[in-house]
């Protein structure tokens, strides 16, 4: 995750951030005491491609889930004019969409929480197997992806 995050900063403009207008972009520590601030504007875009970056994310062993793929504003097929086809585990919407949108992809729910309050507005479950957690207390990534290519998904909302 580090090494990933190195490398999207490395494609992302150096747009100086102005707080007055764009907020403010800190880092916290446990107890919020703001440690740093962040002096790039985070919210530009990549010099990337939507396929370039969903391509690197997926070599680099993530699992790649488009998020918000059905936001009026910044979700891929409003953007896009559709989901183009890429190396998803899943994508995740806000809302219920259908088939034609998911492209086949397995479905999970989000917050996109830009808001503490927000946070776990539209949880998800998975039904994962025993051996899912390491004995280091890591995720196995691979039981994740069969989980959800298994459509082992519980959504808040029916699908």
């Amino acid at each position: 995750a580090i090494a990933f995050g190195a490398f999207l900063e490395g494609h992302l403009p150096a747009i100086p951030l102005e707080s007055g207008a764009m907020g403010d972009q800190v880092v916290v520590d446990a107890d919020e005491i703001v440690l740093d601030q962040v002096g790039t504007w985070l919210g530009a875009a990549l010099d990337l491609g939507f396929g370039e970056l969903c391509a690197e994310a997926d070599s680099a062993g993530a699992l790649v889930i488009p998020a918000h793929i059905d936001r009026p504003l910044f979700g891929a097929i409003s953007q896009l004019g559709f989901l183009p086809d890429g190396p998803y585990a899943a994508v995740e919407t806000v809302r219920p969409i259908g088939p034609a949108d998911s492209r086949g992809y397995p479905v999970i729910t989000g917050s996109d929480a830009h808001w503490p309050e927000h946070l776990a507005r539209r949880p998800f479950g998975l039904e994962l197997e025993p051996g899912w957690r390491r004995g280091d207390g890591s995720v196995d990534l691979g039981a994740l992806r069969k989980a959800l290519s298994g459509g082992r998904i519980r959504l808040p909302f029916g699908r």
